[in-house]
């Protein structure tokens, strides 16, 4: 069992430090869930800000299954939804973004635009997506030059076999280049 499959965040401890971990980073990728969970893992108190995965419980573990050995392998994963705090995206999608204000719904944009701007949207070579309402609502909410750049996969959590969503992620990315 690995750190990936667990919501051990102590990984992040050691990126300063480590290397050969810090040379496993890929910017040139990014993946995209929805939001953050409202539910926390044992050992993500520290990493609050850092919180993308939902429990150890779910079916998380087929993302790095899903990428190991590919050029996604180490890609940044981010949340496009930052403060929603709910655990189902339909739920963050209808209520943070139907129900927010304009102000609060340009604020949460702009944190995610700000964020991928730290890493240089130009040096992105694919946005890789989580799920239908995912990719919905980025491509309606997101100027062009990010759309441009979307692919959508099926969410991890999808009531298919690990096969099929290991061969639906990799259909979906690779033919897309």
């Amino acid at each position: 069992t690995t750190a990936l499959e667990t919501a051990d965040c102590s990984i992040l401890d050691r990126l300063s430090t480590d290397e050969e971990l810090f040379s496993q980073l890929n910017f040139n990728y990014v993946i995209v869930a929805m939001n953050a969970s409202g539910k926390k893992g044992k050992s993500a108190k520290k990493y609050e800000a850092w919180r993308n995965f939902h429990s150890k419980s779910n079916k998380d573990y087929r993302l790095p299954k899903a990428f190991e050995g590919t050029e996604i392998w180490g890609a940044y994963m981010t949340d496009f939804i930052k403060e929603s705090g709910l655990s189902s995206s339909m739920e963050a999608a209808v209520k943070n973004f139907s129900n927010m204000s304009d102000v609060e719904r340009r604020k949460n944009i702009k944190f995610f635009e700000d964020e991928i701007n730290i890493i240089g949207l130009k040096n992105i070579k694919k946005i890789i997506v989580l799920g239908e309402k995912t990719l919905l609502l980025m491509k309606l909410m997101l100027p062009q030059e990010y759309r441009e750049k979307m692919v959508g996969v099926w969410h991890y959590a999808v009531r298919k076999s690990d096969k099929d969503f290991k061969k639906n992620v990799k259909n979906a990315i690779f033919k897309n280049f």
